[in-house]
């Protein structure tokens, strides 16, 4: 698999906010929990640590582990016309999950691959 420049560029902006001990500052748009969104670009991954994982040994140029990733299951690519519910948001990545009413699958990608096609009304 091979990453786009606007995959690598959100990989940069992401570590930026990793760290519990700095505040994330994520280039993506306003997401909360049960917004729907679609993917624009990039992937997703099982777990948000594996996510992390991934995006540092995409910066570190590191191919073989980061293939690796994806062939062990750990990440995936996701198809952009897929709209996904959002089930919590956290230092710049999204937990997000099939828009159904009770999704058995979750998975975590970055705010920057994201658009949202139907933000939750606000009360």
């Amino acid at each position: 698999m091979r990453l786009s420049h606007a995959a690598i560029a959100a990989c940069l902006l992401l570590l930026a906010g990793c760290s519990d001990d700095v505040p994330a500052v994520a280039a993506g748009p306003e997401v909360k929990a049960e917004d729907l969104v679609k993917l624009t670009t990039g992937f997703v991954c099982g777990t948000s640590d594996q996510l992390t994982e991934a995006f540092t040994h995409s910066v570190s140029g590191e191919k073989t582990k980061l293939k690796a990733m994806f062939d062990d299951g750990s990440c995936w690519p996701m198809a952009d016309d897929v709209t996904l519910r959002v089930l919590h948001v956290e230092h710049g990545r999204i937990e997000v999950a099939p828009n159904v009413d009770a999704p058995s699958v979750s998975a975590w990608t970055a705010l920057e691959f994201v658009t949202v096609q139907m933000p939750v009304s606000k009360s």
